[in-house]
């Protein structure tokens, strides 16, 4: 009638140079995380759900403002969560309904020995939530899924020491989703969301999807159409250092995509084409330190995988992702988007000896992309290479071990800043 789970992890590194910068000083972190669930069956069909999640986290960090590479600007953040939820199943298990209210509580200090860094700061949020949601089988080929939700943000920021700026926003939305399944192998989905926001108005978004299963489930095809909406954060569009005049991000998405099965369900493949068109595109401007719009953007792109399993103890995986992301309004008109590599490719290999052995490598490559809306910093290509293994032991006793950054490659994901180098880890795990 009573379940529960109680959980911990605490983790400290002595890190590395944020800033790509010969002789700087490492930028070290300590974190501590506490997390708990208890469930209790009320009634049949009737349970209560109770979470709450603690952590801590003390890290150093560059800034360009207090000494760039050498800087000693330390955060520490701490953060509860909590969340209550009452669950019902009724009708033979045909209708499942859920009640929740989740609250969500930060805590934000920054230090910086250098006066007027702005690295100087209290930040504190709250986040609470409540809402509604049920899922309704209709018949066996008919499902109605339907939602509500409110949700109010408050927040509070002060740099060194100045009066706080505060800042809140609520938002109200339902939904409601319709999943058919005419024929066998055939499943259409199509929905419609409303929320209202206290900041920034109205707004109602479409989606629609199907899924065609031939052969058996061996042959599989995709269409989706999804309508997006994104209101500004808090951090993004209030003071002191979000920009009022940001208006809220709409996109539109189309994907078409296709998965077989070969050679006996020893050998899949997943093909997938998508274009999404993105009004008011929210991004950083690293040119005024605060979230703009780009009025119109573009992007279209394949992805494909494949999956290999040429036995029991072997596998083989692989994916490819080419991505066109180009801004299309002035001053930067058909220039790329910044942090979008248009090429990207893994493989990953994985194989279990007769003892129980496991052994696995990973091999990551990245084209270049660029760090800034007019394309003139270009970030280099990048490649890494990871091992792994792990081996079973009696009394149910495991040991594992990993490489990350085998051949100690440099490079970086953001321009200036640093990315870890060749880095080994070993532990044990027990279950009892």
């Amino acid at each position: 009638a009573v379940g529960y789970s109680l959980g911990g992890t605490v983790y400290r590194t002595d890190g590395f140079s944020v800033f790509a910068a010969p002789g700087a000083e490492a930028d070290g972190g300590r974190q501590a995380a506490l997390n708990g669930r208890i469930t209790v069956a009320l009634a049949p069909g009737l349970s209560l759900d109770l979470r709450g999640n603690w952590s801590r986290v003390r890290s150093s960090y560059d800034s360009a403002f207090s000494g760039g590479a050498n800087s000693l600007a330390e955060a520490r953040n701490t953060q509860w969560y909590a969340y209550a939820g009452l669950n019902l199943d009724a009708l033979d298990g045909r209708l499942r309904s859920r009640v929740a209210y989740t609250r969500s509580d930060i805590d934000r200090r920054g230090t910086d020995p250098v006066v007027f860094s702005f690295n100087t700061y209290l930040a504190t949020g709250l986040t609470e939530r409540i809402e509604w949601r049920s899922v309704f089988d209709l018949t066996p080929r008919v499902q109605i899924a339907a939602g509500l939700e409110h949700e109010a943000i408050r927040a509070s920021t002060s740099f060194e020491g100045a009066r706080p700026d505060r800042a809140s926003n609520r938002v109200n939305g339902g939904y409601l989703q319709l999943s058919l399944r005419p024929l066998d192998g055939l499943t259409l989905t199509g929905g419609l969301r409303h929320d209202v926001y206290s900041d920034y108005g109205a707004h109602t978004t479409l989606g629609g999807n199907l899924a065609y299963s031939l052969n058996g489930g061996r042959t599989v095809l995709r269409a989706t159409y999804a309508e997006g909406f994104r209101a500004p954060s808090l951090s993004e569009g209030q003071p002191p250092y979000g920009n009022p005049a940001l208006k809220p991000e709409t996109a539109q998405n189309v994907d078409v995509g296709v998965e077989q099965a070969l050679l006996g369900d020893a050998l899949s493949a997943t093909l997938t084409w998508y274009h999404r068109r993105s009004t008011n595109l929210i991004t950083f401007s690293t040119a005024t330190f605060r979230s703009e719009n780009i009025g119109r953007a573009e992007a279209n792109g394949v992805e494909a995988a494949l999956v290999l399993r040429p036995s029991r103890t072997l596998r083989v995986e692989a994916s490819y992702a080419l991505v066109d992301a180009f801004n299309r309004s002035a001053p930067n008109a058909d220039k790329r988007l910044p942090l979008r590599p248009q090429h990207s490719a893994s493989v990953n290999l994985d194989w279990e000896s007769p003892l129980g052995l496991r052994l696995g490598t990973s091999l990551f490559l990245v084209g270049d992309s660029f760090d800034n809306a007019a394309n003139t910093v270009r970030i280099d290509g990048w490649r890494r290479v990871d091992l792994r293994a792990s081996l079973p032991l009696p009394h149910g006793l495991e040991l594992f071990g990993r490489v990350e950054n085998l051949t100690d490659e440099r490079y970086q994901t953001v321009a200036g800043y640093t990315t870890p180098r060749r880095s080994a880890f070993v532990g044990a795990r027990a279950r009892m």
